[in-house]
């Protein structure tokens, strides 16, 4: 099922292509006859093309995901995380902060880790963004002697009810047109952290921003 999503994914790129490039072509050569509707309509078409651009995306990495070799070492995860912060400090624009905690080291997939802490640090960053002053705080705890890693934001938060939902590909919460995103990011976390042997959750409550906590499996032996 994996290589067949990869393969339609990969195969859908192409014709995507075409249109968005054709499209943007006719808004060069004619876009000053066209009338305003006429406009609309051609900016409508290229910005659901970059949409499905971005769910194609999404769906590869999911399914690469499933699929690459794990190369797990240990290694110390804050300097990627500070990494990452400081690539989405710019979209705070001043007005609020990431603060890095300590984190331990654990055995994990460099790459993989890394692209699990850049899709919650981006889901942090994308719902705190009608927030007067946003606070996004990258930590870890102890619970039984188990390191538990988390991003905690103080954003919109979502309904506990739907929680089950978060982790699901194409499950989204809020509206497209309230908040961007094409419904695999967290679907891809989840999917790494299990192929870690670990665990990943969310807490929250609407209004009050949210909690998505990790672990990562230890070394056999």
């Amino acid at each position: 099922m994996e290589a067949f999503t990869y393969s339609v994914s990969h195969d859908l790129r192409a014709p995507l292509r075409a249109i968005d490039g054709y499209s943007f072509l006719l808004l060069q050569e004619v876009g000053g006859r066209l009338e305003d509707r006429e406009r609309h309509y051609l900016e409508v078409l290229r910005h659901n093309v970059r949409q499905m651009d971005s769910l194609i995306n999404g769906l590869l990495t999911l399914s690469r995901m499933g699929r690459v070799e794990l190369n797990r070492e240990w290694i110390s995860p804050e300097p990627l995380v500070r990494e990452i912060a400081a690539e989405f400090e710019p979209s705070l624009e001043g007005r609020g902060e990431i603060r890095i905690g300590l984190l331990p080291p654990c055995y994990a997939d460099a790459v993989m880790l890394h692209q699990v802490y850049h899709n919650l640090i981006a889901n942090a960053v994308k719902f705190t963004r009608h927030v007067d002053h946003p606070e996004i705080e990258i930590g870890a705890r102890s619970e039984e002697g188990t390191a538990v890693y988390f991003v905690r934001d103080n954003g919109i938060g979502f309904d506990m009810q739907y929680a089950d939902k978060l982790f699901q590909p194409f499950q989204r919460l809020h509206t497209d047109a309230a908040y961007e995103g094409s419904g695999i990011g967290l679907a891809i976390v989840h999917r790494i952290i299990r192929r870690h042997e670990g665990s990943v959750w969310a807490e929250s409550e609407s209004g009050r921003g949210a909690t998505f906590s990790f672990t990562i499996g230890n070394p056999p032996g």
